[in-house]
């Protein structure tokens, strides 16, 4: 439903938030690579003048990368506040206050007024919460994040990637075994009967 009020312009902000998202995860690259840059001037004795163009060139990526990532912020954060003001508006318009002018007159009369309109009210405030907080924090930090670093991971070493993600599954499965068995224990102690 929420899409539908901007076809066009949803896609493009979820777009904006991958490619920050991704841009977000690109420095830990830089690093091993100045680290690398580093270690190869370290081993062979190059002086400084040798580095320099290197750890210059690197650097510099790396800040057209941050400000690249800064526009794209910025220009994503002013598109969903203009996302979240219009699909607001309209179901406010559409759906709520259509809705409030179809019900029987009983409903006004038997609640206080300000009462019916805290519920909208609140309700219109728990929706911009979830339309302009919540949802780009889910492509923003949580899924693309997680995959850009998995990819990042593969490219630098395979064997060494599966060795960490087997090592994340079973620190998982440990944590949740624990944890169950540890359940009910905890609901004994709610009870008080421990």
């Amino acid at each position: 439903m929420v899409v539908s009020y901007y076809p066009v312009l949803f896609p493009l902000i979820v777009l904006l938030i991958i490619i920050n998202a991704v841009l977000g995860a690109l420095p830990s690259i830089f690093q091993q690579n100045v680290i690398a840059v580093l270690q190869q001037a370290w081993e062979q004795g190059w002086t400084w003048k040798v580095t320099k163009p290197y750890i210059v060139e690197l650097v510099g990526t790396l800040a057209l990368v941050y400000l690249i990532a800064l526009i794209i912020g910025i220009v994503y954060t002013q598109l969903m506040a203009f996302f979240t003001q219009g699909v607001l508006h309209k179901i406010r318009k559409r759906s709520i206050y259509a809705y409030a002018e179809s019900c029987l007159f009983v409903i006004f009369d038997t609640h206080p007024h300000g009462d019916i309109m805290s519920h909208y009210t609140n309700d219109i405030d728990a929706m911009r919460q979830m339309i302009s907080q919540s949802f780009p924090q889910l492509f923003d930090f949580n899924a693309v994040t997680i995959i850009t670093i998995i990819a990042i991971m593969f490219y630098y070493s395979i064997p060494m990637a599966v060795v960490i993600l087997i090592g994340a599954a079973i620190s998982i499965e440990i944590t949740r075994k624990l944890g169950g068995l540890s359940a009910k224990y905890f609901i004994l102690q709610q009870k008080g009967n421990w």
